[in-house]
């Protein structure tokens, strides 16, 4: 089955000349793209990299599209990024995704939770369910689940207003649900929005 769609990190090590003007450019290319949405452009807090947006796009081919033309442009106007790179995750179907609150511009912080499962499959549906449930509180947002391309299972996209409201994500979903038994490892990367 295919997916119905991927979310796409972007990311550099290096900055452009003008980050806010950079980024425009990127929404104004995506404007002759269908089916791809901009999640924000965000810091990365636990990585090396100062700077990535995040896509959700409907085929992988409407996304090299995307790259191939801001590569051109940046060429042209050599505004100080020598190279990008991307993460792509793919959406699971078999879970459904969970509904989307109307406006996210409120909701700061951007949070991937990678696991390793042993088992794979074993309890996950029952897991995502519960995870979609407390997703719903107030000032949090579970984005979906997904498989990304590096050596873990699964990943899960939340985005949430600030730190302590995770922090209550987690303690209401360990609360409902415990630490499932198939879950061997597991790791987190956080990113803040950039506003100008």
């Amino acid at each position: 089955m295919v997916a119905s769609h991927w979310l796409v990190e972007t990311y550099s090590l290096s900055y452009p000349t003008n980050l806010k003007k950079y980024y425009e450019e990127v929404k104004e290319i995506s404007k002759g793209i269908n089916s791809l949405e901009h999640l924000g452009l965000f810091k990365s807090l636990l990585e090396d990299h100062p700077w990535c947006y995040f896509i959700k796009i409907d085929d992988l081919d409407s996304w090299r599209e995307l790259e191939d033309e801001v590569e051109k442009r940046e060429l042209n106007q050599r505004q100080g990024v020598p190279f990008t790179s991307s993460r792509v995750f793919e959406f699971i179907e078999k879970y459904g995704r969970p509904p989307s609150p109307e406006g996210r511009s409120h909701l700061k912080y951007l949070l991937i939770a990678l696991d390793v499962w042993a088992g794979l499959d074993v309890k996950l549906g029952e897991y995502y369910s519960e995870l979609c449930n407390v997703g719903d509180l107030k000032g949090g947002f579970l984005y979906g689940l997904y498989l990304p391309v590096e050596g873990w299972n699964y990943a899960y996209f939340w985005m949430v207003e600030s730190l302590s409201k995770w922090r209550e994500i987690q303690i209401e979903h360990f609360k409902n649900y415990g630490r499932p038994e198939n879950l061997t490892l597991g790791n987190q990367r956080w990113y803040k929005r950039l506003e100008f």
